[in-house]
């Protein structure tokens, strides 16, 4: 073989090689990059997984306090309301029914004795 020929086959053969790692190269860069940006992505889903149960939690922390606070706000407007009522009824001379029960037995006893004392006038 003439010389001009062998540096022609060296020259595709090394520049076969270069042509080829080359490729080798751009497909790693290609292969490393979406592996890093998956990487990145899952790092990010499961920062966004983590806040959304931190607000989450937070959520539920701060509607059962605002239940307690309202139950506890409607209990003590409930109670309120009871005593302004107790005392309108008061101030209006408005019997209670234990002032109601104890005229009842009152009436009770003295029925009893205008009875007895009925019987004692007829028997005498």
């Amino acid at each position: 073989m003439t010389k001009a020929k062998v540096t022609i086959q060296e020259d595709v053969q090394e520049n076969g090689f270069y042509v080829f790692d080359v490729a080798r190269k751009a497909f790693l860069v290609n292969l490393g990059a979406w592996a890093m940006v998956q990487e990145e992505a899952q790092k990010f889903a499961n920062k966004l997984v983590e806040r959304g149960e931190k607000v989450e939690k937070d959520a539920r922390h701060m509607l059962d306090e605002f239940k307690t606070r309202r139950q506890d706000d409607l209990t003590e407007t409930k109670d309120e309301m009871t005593t302004r009522i107790e005392h309108a009824l008061q101030s209006l001379a408005v019997p209670s029914k234990t002032d109601i029960n104890a005229l009842s037995a009152k009436i009770n006893t003295l029925t009893k004795k205008v009875e007895g004392l009925n019987k004692a006038q007829v028997a005498s």
